[in-house]
């Protein structure tokens, strides 16, 4: 079953983008509803101004009918302190209105419809403003005309006063700027100069000339003058009752002026507080749009991501499934490769070994090159069980490095001359260039190193024409401490390998196809090489160019290792001596097997045993001595594993001492030292050549106390 990675990559992907908008579309509306709700804010602020606008006439107002009474009360009683508040009061006045001009002028709602208004509101503060600067001229005279009749003697003495003034002339001056109502009002209450026109100071020029004489001269004074004093004193009253009647109606137009000013500014009030109202309501119910919005918006947002995590938790789930079904795939198909090669093993191990019977030096014509086909076939045979082999024990992760001192020299150089032979048949020279010490040791997997270089200069010389030339150049580079890098690279003159191929020349089955060679082989050689160097730490890696060959590098990282003792080898003659005349017990429940082991040691001088069974080869080693037990490991019943367990456990110390040969299709090194623990001295593994199996021989009963 095929996951549609793509298909998901492509859904997760829209989902995410759309998931990007809606969220970005949730923080506008939330950005929206910010703005909406700050211009609510601004409105409530205006709408509090406005209504406090108003109450401020009001206050002036009232402020204006405390000033004419206590202006009355001053002329009645002629109390300094009723001048002192009623100059007092009518300075609040102006400090009032000139704030509530400072508001106005600064006010700014953005409702268009009110701006015609304020000029009609400007007017009446002009002629208010006129009318409070005369109620302060006939207040200046009518003090001056109070102070004039305080004077007066009530007897004689008479003081007569005269008083002349100079009114000042005002000339406006065009290029300045027209003032403010509320500024020019305040102005005048405060009884400041005006900084807008120029303006001649008023001069007052009193001469005083007393009078004085008895009361009894007064008498005699001239009936003119006391006329004329009649006179100026009746026309003092007739001034003072304008000047009432003039503040009386100064006062009544302020009053009237202000009241006027006060029902504009409800008026007003109402009308800015019915658009604010509905500025704000429509303000509310957008915000309300945007809340509900928003919460659609946030429910999609929840079922979204809710839907990306069931289907995250679904595709780990499908994840974790499939990795479960490649993980049991892997270990079925390890499983199974392990079990075919173990299989074909068997007869595989009587194919060569009954070639290898046939002495081919006395055959003749066809029965030789027959024969000679027949071990040249198994050979091939054999490498492509090694492959799917190894390539099973890596799927299922047991295959482990056996870390050993070797001589990278002496590795070398072997491979060179195992695959010269096969080079020597299409006329390939090998050119071999190591540098490295002859006595240098590291500590590695020799079987598996050899294994890699074996295979790469196998490749070169097959994909080689004839007459070629194929170069292996080694090389030790030191690195941090103790740490090496073996470095081979085998170069070949080849028919190369096209770009667009070299990416997939280390992966499972790939095999490289090519005009004089073909597909050759399981395509597992050099996905092989690859995972072993990576086992050992290290890389691979491969230049190539089409049609004049390739070149393969790869860089080992080791650690240096004592020098090798040398070991002593025993000569065929020497083995077969040994074996002569021993008796053996052989049990293995493949018939094929028996007979091929009967004929192996008839061919030197051997007596033996041949059972099929685990149970009857105990019968028989309890019955009878014997020298040597050839058991295979994998039997049904009674296994080699638990026959060696008899033996060992067996109550006669000479039999239990016999040394036990084992053979299976399928050894690794955790095997040989669990078999070791068991008690078997040597294992094969199958197929095995004959040398290998005299091999074996030589050592388990050279060290067995019987051997003579």
């Amino acid at each position: 079953m095929k996951i549609p990675f793509r298909t998901l990559s492509r859904a997760f992907f829209i989902w995410t983008i759309l998931l990007v908008i809606i969220l970005g579309s949730f923080v506008f509306m939330l950005l929206l509803t910010r703005g909406k709700s700050q211009t609510i804010r601004e409105n409530i602020q205006e709408l509090r101004k406005d209504m406090n606008g108003y109450q401020k006439v009001d206050t002036c107002i009232s402020l204006l009918y405390v000033a004419e009474n206590n202006s009355r009360l001053f002329i009645i009683t002629q109390d300094s302190a009723y001048l002192k508040a009623f100059t007092g009061q009518l300075q609040t006045v102006a400090n009032i209105l000139n704030d509530f001009e400072t508001e106005r002028s600064n006010h700014s709602s953005g409702l268009s419809g009110l701006m015609a208004s304020k000029r009609e509101s400007n007017e009446e503060f002009i002629r208010m403003k006129i009318m409070v600067d005369s109620l302060f001229a006939l207040s200046v005279q009518r003090a001056e005309q109070i102070q004039q009749e305080q004077s007066k003697p009530k007897p004689p003495p008479i003081r007569v006063k005269k008083t002349s003034k100079v009114d000042s002339i005002v000339l406006e001056d065009p290029k300045k700027k027209k003032r403010g109502l509320f500024k020019r009002l305040a102005d005048a209450i405060k009884n400041k100069p005006d900084e807008e026109v120029t303006q001649q100071k008023t001069k007052v020029i009193i001469q005083r000339d007393s009078l004085v004489m008895p009361y009894l001269l007064a008498r005699e004074l001239d009936l003119s003058r006391y006329e004329e004093y009649d006179r100026v004193k009746r026309q003092l009253n007739e001034a003072e009752q304008k000047l009432l009647f003039l503040n009386g109606e100064l006062f009544a137009n302020l009053q009237w002026t202000l009241k006027s000013l006060k029902a504009a500014e409800e008026e007003k009030a109402r009308e800015f507080r019915r658009l604010l109202l509905t500025e704000t309501s429509d303000k509310f119910e957008e915000v309300n749009h945007l809340f509900w919005a928003g919460a659609i918006v946030v429910l999609l947002m929840t079922i979204i991501i809710i839907r990306n995590l069931v289907k995250l938790y679904r595709n780990d789930v499908t994840i974790v499934k499939y990795a479960a079904m490649a993980t049991e795939t892997a270990r079925n198909k390890g499983e199974f490769l392990a079990h075919v090669t173990h299989e074909i093993r068997t007869p595989l191990n009587a194919i060569i070994g009954f070639s290898q019977l046939m002495d081919s030096d006395r055959l003749e014509g066809q029965m030789k090159e027959s024969v000679e086909a027949i071990q040249t076939s198994s050979r091939i045979l054999l490498t492509l069980v090694n492959d799917l082999l190894d390539f099973s024990k890596l799927e299922r992760g047991k295959l482990t490095l056996q870390y050993q001192a070797f001589n990278p020299v002496e590795l070398i150089n072997e491979v060179v001359a195992l695959m010269s032979v096969l080079a020597g048949e299409k006329d390939i020279e090998i050119i071999s260039k190591i540098n490295i010490g002859q006595s240098v040791c590291l500590l590695g997997d020799e079987f598996r190193i050899k294994q890699v270089v074996i295979n790469l200069l196998s490749n070169a010389v097959k994909f080689t024409p004839a007459h070629g030339k194929v170069l292996v150049e080694a090389n030790l580079e030191s690195a941090e401490g103790q740490k090496k890098y073996l470095k081979i690279r085998v170069k070949d003159s080849g028919i190369g390998i096209a770009q667009e191929h070299l990416k997939e020349i280390f992966e499972d089955f790939s095999q490289i196809d090519g005009p004089s060679v073909g597909k050759q082989g399981t395509g597992l050689g050099l996905a092989i090489c690859k995972r072993i160097v990576e086992l050992h730490g290290g890389k691979i890696s491969v230049d190539s160019v089409l049609g004049k060959g390739s070149e393969f590098r790869l860089a080992i990282p080791m650690r240096g290792a004592e020098k090798l003792k040398p070991v002593q080898t025993q000569s065929p003659a020497v083995t077969q001596v040994r074996l002569q005349g021993k008796k053996v017990l052989v049990a293995d429940d493949t018939k094929l097997n028996l007979v091929l082991m009967s004929r192996l040691l008839e061919k030197h001088g051997l007596f033996y045993d041949l059972v099929a069974s685990g149970d009857d080869a105990l019968e028989l080693f309890e019955k009878q001595p014997y020298d040597l037990v050839i058991t295979d490991i994998n039997m049904p019943g009674m296994d080699g594993s638990e026959l060696t367990r008899q033996i060992r456990t067996n109550a006669d110390p000479l039999k239990a001492s016999i040394p036990v040969v084992g053979f299976t299709g399928d050894l690794s090194d955790r095997d040989k030292d669990f078999y070791a623990d068991l008690g078997i001295n040597g294992v094969l593994s199958k197929p095995f050549s004959e040398k290998e199996f005299l091999s074996v021989l030589g050592v388990v009963l050279g060290e067995n106390r019987w051997n003579n």
